[in-house]
């Protein structure tokens, strides 16, 4: 692990795996008008004693760029302002200073790209008056937060478009003052949105698991497979009671950044590999969410309680995964790469998805529920679940076994 010194008060300067170990930390020695751009690498910045300070300074995260910036007992009084670039799937934290009182004037953060990008500030010091952020290009899947706090409020102003998200601080600035974004350009369709999707004005809304199939998954028409995401109302599907015709298909992109790590397990995806449940079923891997239900010998059950670590696992290594899910003019099972799925099923969650047209849903649409699936045993518990568990883990494990066999005669 090294110390890299940084100096953008005189050149640009970038941090990327040319130039960076994991574990290296950053030292900040001077601060101008320039731009400091991590690349796709991981790490934190400090500044140093005596640092100069002075301008306007750009921070640039891109490609998965991730940053954690630690103001300690800096004084950045002089600076005019800041700018923090936060692309795709990138991550900026800032830890306040000791004393915040007077900051820094005019600070824009600009999210980049498709959306995913986080920016955190976490009030640090023991006193301050606060801070206020200028929040430009807010994207779906991009997230503000202050450090831990859940007593944020958000208003908005149709006139001038502008969301204000404000979180309160301590009493008389103890613990940090209020920290205040200001979104921009916020219509009121997204403001909508928002509200929908943290369930409120005031706090942090719920994450709400999602129960679909992820992009690239084959759904069986009466024109042959068709991509889930090119699937259009009016498409008639194969579902297992006969065709079947497609009403919607709801869509959202999950950034895996954007999810507490305590609860990542409810939303990242699962694949079941081919022949995991029988030969050819599924014909190719598959891969959904861990909600989403499979047709198991005539039982739906969860993909997540299915899992057995061999051929059907739960993928952790995903920035961001888009999922899709189909309304049928009837709920029923359809054909996915030859493994019955379900279609979609109304749990009050369809404001989920970012298609969904959150104005025109009536309160008892948004208020979550236990989904129908008429005609169908959804299973949760009990003896006739653990037998289905045992009986697919042995497959598993008759199948590795195949496999390693297969393996050793082929070379030798």
């Amino acid at each position: 692990m090294a110390i890299i010194g940084v100096n953008i008060g005189s050149s640009d300067q970038t941090i990327d795996e040319s130039n960076y170990d994991a574990g290296d930390t950053l030292s900040i020695t001077a601060l101008g008008t320039n731009t400091l751009t991590i690349d796709g690498v991981s790490t934190s910045a400090n500044f140093a004693a005596g640092v100069s300070i002075v301008g306007n300074p750009t921070y640039n995260l891109v490609n998965g760029g991730d940053l954690t910036i630690n103001f300690g007992v800096a004084n950045l009084s002089a600076l005019s302002g800041t700018t923090y670039n936060v692309g795709d799937g990138s991550a900026l934290t800032i830890n306040g200073p000791t004393v915040d009182v007077g900051l820094i004037n005019n600070q824009t953060i600009n999210f980049t790209g498709d959306g995913g990008g986080v920016f955190s500030y976490d009030p640090s010091g023991l006193i301050g008056t606060g801070q206020t952020f200028n929040v430009e290009s807010l994207g779906v899947g991009d997230t503000l937060s202050v450090g831990d706090r859940t007593n944020g409020t958000f208003t908005y102003n149709a006139e001038t478009q502008t969301g204000t998200l404000n979180y309160p601080g301590g009493i008389l600035g103890v613990g940090g003052g209020p920290v205040t974004f200001n979104v921009q350009n916020l219509s009121q369709e997204d403001y909508d949105a928002i509200i929908a999707d943290h369930g409120g004005t005031t706090g942090f809304g719920e994450f709400v698991s999602p129960v679909c199939f992820l992009r690239g998954t084959m759904i069986q028409t009466t024109k042959g497979e068709v991509a889930i995401e090119d699937l259009v109302a009016g498409d008639v599907v194969i579902g297992q009671s006969g065709e079947r015709t497609v009403k919607w298909v709801g869509f959202r992109k999950t950034y895996t950044k954007r999810i507490p790590a305590d609860r990542r397990a409810e939303h990242m995806p699962i694949r079941i590999v081919r022949d995991a449940i029988a030969e050819n079923v599924p014909s190719k891997d598959i891969v959904v969410s861990p909600g989403h239900h499979i047709l198991v010998e005539g039982k739906l059950v969860r993909a997540q309680d299915m899992v057995n670590g061999k051929t059907i696992y739960q993928e952790t290594h995903h920035v961001s995964y888009e999922y899709f899910h189909v309304e049928l003019d009837q709920f029923d099972v359809i054909s996915a790469h030859g493994l019955m799925s379900e279609s979609w099923a109304d749990g009050g969650n369809r404001d989920y998805f970012q298609n969904a047209d959150v104005a025109a849903l009536r309160p008892e649409d948004r208020k979550r529920r236990r989904a129908d699936r008429p005609g169908f045993v959804a299973l949760r518990k009990g003896a006739e679940l653990e037998r289905l568990q045992a009986v697919y883990a042995a497959r598993a494990e008759k199948l590795q076994q195949e496999q390693d066999q297969e393996l050793m005669v082929a070379y030798g």
